[in-house]
């Protein structure tokens, strides 16, 4: 053979050993692992509660009297067990947002983790699956620094001799005021003359809790 063509032989043999080598090596290797981001995630723990508002009603003979300069949320609302004020016994420890999904801390109830969405003026709505729609729950500011929810403790009191009796003592979700109280329910007051007896009482008062971020 020639001299000449066996160096182009050996040369050719080494190319087609390289390149097998290296082919065999890329696909013997393990593939590189995908790099999952991760969801935003936010934690948000409980930093103070603000009254927004208050009112409180007495029955009289002329009718209802404003007594909300003597009310004092505080003190009128109690725990029966505890004797601690309500607004802060009921108070959520922790919100963690995660993508789409609020949580609340700690887990009482099946609601406590929901869909939540924002709106205007930095408004939040959760999705309610109970009655299926989208419920108005707070302030969610755009640069997340915070979150706040809103929350009402009413007492009403109505007892009669003859009719129709009431009595109410709750918290809900969200502000009231005079209108939800004062209306056409046989339960309620018609309207604030109505509240004839001594011992008639309208009280609430609206409450915002705001949450600070901790941790992202």
């Amino acid at each position: 053979m020639n001299k000449c063509y066996s160096i182009k032989f050996i040369g050719i043999l080494f190319l087609f050993l390289f390149s097998f080598f290296i082919f065999s090596c890329s696909k013997n290797d393990p593939p590189e692992p995908k790099v999952e981001e991760k969801d935003d995630e936010f934690l948000y723990a409980f930093e103070r509660y603000e009254i927004v508002g208050k009112k409180m009603y007495a029955g009289s003979e002329d009718g209802a009297v404003d007594r909300t300069e003597q009310f004092d949320p505080e003190k009128y609302f109690r725990t029966a067990y505890f004797d601690k004020s309500k607004l802060e016994y009921f108070k959520q420890d922790s919100i963690r947002a995660v993508k789409d999904t609020l949580i609340e801390y700690p887990l009482n109830y099946e609601a406590n983790t929901f869909k939540f969405k924002t709106g205007d003026k930095d408004s939040l709505f959760r999705w309610n699956i109970y009655a299926k729609f989208w419920q108005y729950y707070g302030k969610f500011p755009e640069n997340k620094q915070e979150i706040s929810y809103e929350r009402y403790f009413v007492r009403l009191i109505k007892d009669r001799k003859e009719g129709m009796s009431f009595y109410l003592d709750e918290r809900g979700e969200g502000f009231v005021d005079d209108k939800s109280f004062f209306y056409g329910n046989i339960y309620h007051f018609p309207t604030s003359k109505r509240m004839t007896e001594a011992t008639d009482t309208l009280a609430y008062c609206n409450v915002r809790y705001i949450y600070k971020l901790v941790k992202k």
